[in-house]
């Protein structure tokens, strides 16, 4: 690992334009997906407890229904240009948030293992209140996807987790915690950018390849919990004015 030391660093230069060139290539490519009985997909912005918020596949065709999505429903999309308020405590499954789309939450919200990917993100994940990733679930966020953890909140990734950042951009505003024996994967050019903290315990695992941590606050690694930076790993200490760089 070698230390340099650099005289001034734009921090929110280098978020746009690697944000810039991965939502270039995103805005190319078409995204299809199979509806089975079940599957709810919303029918316009609104609140998630407002049954006219969704739509659900009867096995024919999309209809309105006074129903909502919960943890036994099939697969829950969030289409683009929709904005939802997650302002239903639950625990749920097989969560879509679309390339244009955004998941608001505003109650406790949990995602639980399932079939396939348990939470996949193409846009907007905005955590104004506790979210939580549950042992043995599995999230993926996409290269145009955008996560903000808001002052006074916290995204945690229990048990035996994994969530895998893919060229994704963070902002944490709140905390950022992985615990128990969760994974974390930050690749494929991920920007984190630590504005409160991040909190890693246990056994939790983080691994940094290709990507880039900024740390302009708390980053505490307890236990027996690892930060490794693999590969093109970057961490950026930028506190107080005063600058260093890990690769």
């Amino acid at each position: 690992m070698r230390i340099h030391s650099s005289p001034q660093i734009t921090i929110r230069f280098l978020r746009k334009c690697l944000s810039g060139m991965i939502l270039l290539a995103l805005l190319c490519t078409s995204l299809s997906f199979a509806q089975s009985v079940g599957d709810f997909r919303s029918r316009q912005s609104g609140n998630w407890n407002q049954n006219n918020t969704w739509e659900e596949f009867t096995g024919a065709r999309w209809q309105n229904t006074n129903q909502q999505p919960k943890l036994n429903s099939g697969l829950v999309t969030i289409r683009a240009p929709h904005n939802i308020a997650g302002n239903k405590k639950g625990t749920f499954d097989e969560l879509l948030i679309e390339f244009g789309a955004e998941l608001l939450t505003t109650q406790v919200m949990k995602i639980s293992d399932g079939p396939g990917i348990d939470l996949e993100v193409f846009r907007d994940l905005i955590v104004d209140r506790v979210f939580r990733i549950l042992s043995t679930s599995s999230a993926f966020f996409h290269g145009s996807s955008y996560t903000e953890i808001r002052t006074g909140q916290k995204i945690r990734f229990e048990g035996t987790s994994t969530a895998t950042f893919d060229g994704a951009t963070i902002l944490d505003d709140g905390t950022f915690q992985s615990e128990d024996d969760s994974v974390v994967l930050l690749q494929g050019g991920t920007v984190l950018t630590i504005e409160n903290k991040i909190n890693m315990r246990d056994n939790a695992v983080m691994t940094i390849t290709q990507s880039t941590i900024i740390n302009q606050s708390t980053f505490n690694v307890n236990n027996s919990a690892s930060a490794v930076f693999d590969d093109g790993g970057l961490y950026i200490h930028d506190r107080n004015g005063e600058i260093f760089l890990l690769e």
